[in-house]
């Protein structure tokens, strides 16, 4: 598949959920960006994530929502998206983001504290 497929075939499934009211949850490295498109996480449905990208180099994101699961990478000469579906795969990674969710935001709670 062309890259301009990937990105569209990408964009077709994160739309369908939307449509189908299935929240997503995402993990990406924090950037201006990143944070821009955080500011639309109520109305894309999207839980995001941002996570040190120096300490976590990430150059691309995941995401997962129903039993579908999303990886990407955002090299602008090679973009590449792999988009699984799979219903086990899908709740083990709903897990993992839920897991560095929770630990997040227990982080946060104590250095709040």
């Amino acid at each position: 598949m062309s890259t301009k497929g990937l990105i569209s075939f990408s964009r077709l499934a994160i739309l369908r959920a939307i449509l189908n009211g299935i929240m997503s949850r995402v993990i990406s490295p924090d950037s201006p960006r990143a944070r821009e498109l955080k500011a639309t996480e109520e109305q894309d449905l999207k839980e995001k994530l941002l996570i040190d990208g120096k300490k976590y180099p990430m150059p691309g994101e995941f995401d997962t929502w129903g039993d579908k699961i999303a990886l990407m990478s955002f090299t602008r000469s090679d973009f590449q998206a792999v988009l699984i579906e799979h219903p086990e795969l899908a709740k083990v990674m709903q897990s993992l983001l839920r897991l560095a969710t929770d630990l997040l935001r227990e982080r946060e709670n104590k250095l709040t504290k």
